[in-house]
Formats: C-alpha cells, sequence, structure tokens
C-alpha cells in the first residue's frame, strides 16, 4: 500500500512540472529537429493531457459547468470558396456546416481538359493568380453565388449547392464522372460543358480558351487522422473539410513581417473558420479534440477533430488585390523565419490546423465557443497528399460504385 502511495505522488508530481512547464515542452517537440527521447517525451506529454482532459471534464460535470473542457477561443467569422483556387470568398458570420464541409464551399473548379493526360486538370490559383480577383457575393434571397470580374459589368449566377437537376440541366453526359488532376493527386467531379464561361472572364483571368466548369456532388473519402467509425468526405477541398487559423496566429506572423510595405492578409491562407481569443498564438496547432457550443444556447454543442497542422505551398503569396504572385515570396520567407515546425517535413512551412466535424447539418455563429476537449503535440507520421497512383483511384471508384 506505501509502495502505492510513493507511486501515486510521484506521478502527480510528474503531471504538476509536465503541466507547469507545457509551454516550454510543447516548444521542445514542436520544431523540426529530431533527437534521441523526442518521441518518448511526446509520447508521456500527449498521455499527460489525456489524464489531465478527463480530470477536467470529471471537474466540470461535478460543478455542472457548460464547459467539459478548456476554453480555447471564439468563433470570429467564416469564408465560403465556391470556387476552387479562385477569388477571396465570401465572409459571412453564420453558416450551415454540412456532411463535407461548410455548406457550397469548394462545390466547383475551373478547369481544362489535358488530352496528353487524358483528363481535366484544375486552373491553380499560384499559376493563374489573377483568378484571386474573381468576385463572388452571396444573394440569400435566391440562395445562390454571382460571380464578377474587373474589366467587365458582367456576371453569372451558381447554385450554393450542386444537385442532380442543376448537372442535368448543364451537363452532356449527365451525372457521368470525369478523372481530375489537383496537384498530385485525382478527384473525381462532373463537367458541365453546356455552361458557357464568358470569354470575357477567361481573358481577364488569364485561363486557356478550353476551360470549363466543373462542379462534384460524391465528394471523395477522408481517411487519415479521422474515427475510423466515421465516414468523412470532402468535395473539392484539397483533403479535410475545414482549415482552421487564429486571429492571433496571423497577428504574430504580421508583426514578423519581413516587408512591412506588403501587407500580410489571412485570406492568403484560405481558411474555413477564423476563431479569436485564443490563449496565445498558434495554440490551435495543439487542438485535437474540441466542441463548439452555441453563443445563444449552451446545451448545443458539437464535435470536431483536428488531426494535422497545415503544411504551406506557394498559394500565399498570392496577391488578391493585384492578382499575381508576390515576387519575392514574402509570406513564404516570413514564415520560414518561425514556423518550420514539422520534423518529417523539416522545411517546410505550417500555418493553420485542418479539422473534420463529427457532425453536420448545424449551424455556426460568430460568438460560438471552442471548448476544447483535448490537447496532443503531433506532427505528420502519414502524408495525405502523396502522389496517388491514378489506376488504383480510379479502381476504388469502381469499387466504391459497385458496393452502393
Amino acid at each position: 500500500m506505501l509502495l502505492f502511495y510513493y507511486a501515486l505522488i510521484v506521478l502527480s508530481a510528474m503531471s504538476a512540472v509536465l503541466t507547469l512547464f507545457s509551454c516550454q515542452i510543447t516548444r521542445v517537440l514542436d520544431n523540426r529537429y529530431k533527437f534521441t527521447g523526442k518521441e518518448i517525451l511526446r509520447i508521456i506529454f500527449n498521455i499527460n493531457e489525456v489524464i489531465k482532459a478527463k480530470f477536467w471534464r470529471a471537474i466540470h460535470w461535478i460543478i455542472s459547468s457548460k464547459y467539459r473542457g478548456f476554453f480555447g477561443g471564439r468563433v470570429d467569422c467564416m469564408i465560403v470558396y465556391p470556387m476552387k483556387e479562385a477569388s477571396a470568398g465570401v465572409k459571412v458570420t453564420k453558416w450551415i456546416m454540412k456532411e463535407y464541409g461548410l455548406r457550397g464551399d469548394r462545390q466547383y473548379l475551373l478547369g481544362y481538359y489535358n488530352k496528353e493526360q487524358d483528363c481535366y486538370e484544375i486552373n491553380l490559383l499560384n499559376k493563374k493568380p489573377k483568378m484571386a480577383l474573381l468576385r463572388v457575393e452571396y444573394d440569400e434571397q435566391h440562395d445562390k453565388f454571382i460571380y464578377s470580374w474587373p474589366g467587365k459589368k458582367e456576371s453569372f449566377s451558381l447554385p450554393t449547392e450542386v444537385d442532380e437537376v442543376f448537372v442535368k440541366k448543364w451537363s452532356s453526359t449527365g451525372l457521368k464522372d470525369v478523372t481530375i488532376k489537383t496537384y498530385a493527386s485525382y478527384t473525381r467531379g462532373i463537367c458541365l460543358d453546356k455552361f458557357v464561361i464568358p470569354e470575357s472572364l477567361k481573358k481577364a483571368m488569364g485561363l486557356p480558351e478550353n476551360t470549363q466548369l466543373l462542379c462534384s456532388i460524391k465528394g471523395k473519402p477522408c481517411t487519415i487522422g479521422v474515427p475510423k467509425h466515421r465516414k468523412i468526405t470532402t468535395i473539392f477541398q484539397a483533403y479535410y473539410p475545414l482549415l482552421i487559423c487564429s486571429n492571433e496566429s496571423m497577428e504574430t506572423l504580421r508583426k514578423r513581417n519581413l516587408d512591412p510595405s506588403y501587407d500580410l492578409k489571412m485570406v492568403a491562407f484560405r481558411p474555413n473558420l477564423i476563431i479569436k481569443d485564443v490563449p496565445h498564438p498558434f495554440y490551435e496547432d495543439y487542438y485535437e479534440y474540441f466542441d463548439l457550443i452555441s453563443n445563444t444556447d449552451c446545451n448545443t454543442r458539437h464535435t470536431f477533430k483536428a488531426p494535422l497542422r497545415c503544411i504551406r505551398c506557394s498559394l500565399p503569396n498570392v496577391d488578391y488585390e493585384k492578382g499575381s504572385m508576390n515576387e519575392n515570396g514574402v509570406m513564404t520567407k516570413t514564415l520560414a523565419k518561425f514556423r518550420r515546425v514539422d520534423e518529417n517535413y523539416p522545411y517546410e512551412t505550417c500555418f493553420g490546423k485542418y479539422a473534420v466535424s463529427l457532425d453536420d447539418n448545424f449551424t455556426i455563429e460568430k460568438g460560438d465557443h471552442l471548448d476544447v476537449l483535448l490537447k496532443q503535440v503531433t506532427y505528420w507520421k502519414e502524408n495525405p497528399y502523396k502522389k496517388q497512383d491514378r489506376k488504383q483511384v480510379e479502381k476504388s471508384w469502381i469499387e466504391e460504385e459497385e458496393h452502393q
């Protein structure tokens, strides 16, 4: 019995030390260098966080608190990007969360048919930066997105959510899927070949003459870092349905800006959920599970899992005011000074945290609270963006169709 008490005292003391020096420990773990004992320290630290999470959940239950973990900030706003790799999106303070992400997010893209590859390819924003100048507004009365662009008083509209009626009206092949290449991976979509892209738009955005509108209604599975019992799908998102960024992290980035004459903007990271009042900058990196608690009804909560940080490419260097790439790559260079924090990708920068919702068909509003249920210090053990074998991907689609 005495040995048990000694062990309990030692474990309690260890937990207290890990908690007291948690900021210092996370800085040690959160860097790109590998060293002996790092993984053991990470395991011990994360186990302690699990124990703490269970302890605080019990305390909150005893005192009948609305929280189950700790305060992780508030929702500031959301940004919906109806068309992938185009425009600065639509900023909203109240929006519906669907099974694939924010309602209407990345359901469309502008692509072109590549004869050599025998598939469609997306017009990438970092290759066609003028697409940043495409303007989009939400028409709430008619529930549609209205697109316009500089130089011409022309516009077109697209429904907020794609359905079979819309697809059959604008696609000569009905619901037949085509293969679309996006970066190193492949996804599927439907070519809306009857929908004529205005020539003035293609000219203003510098797009190929054979550019066509594509959409997706089936989505693709999201498996890495998500609960095995839960089917998570995305549409044209890169992999995960949501990207979370905090105002505090963005403000820190601005303070470290290597070129003060260039205004670093949050939209360059294309986040979906922007939060504020986090305990300190980049604290969202450690959110593993969190609930969103409604600002109007504290009994309404919805659970999210945040599996990975976002490793950044050159996309944040797009200047959304000029429609061009920043020649000096200010955003990437500024991040490189202090945000190379993943040991498996030591020369890549990170900003933002990916998340998936374990619920769907609910509303997120400005002011909703983040109740962080579990913190963990993680890194990229498996790359969701690794180069895919096209034949294997297309085979999986066929097998999926046969099982339905």
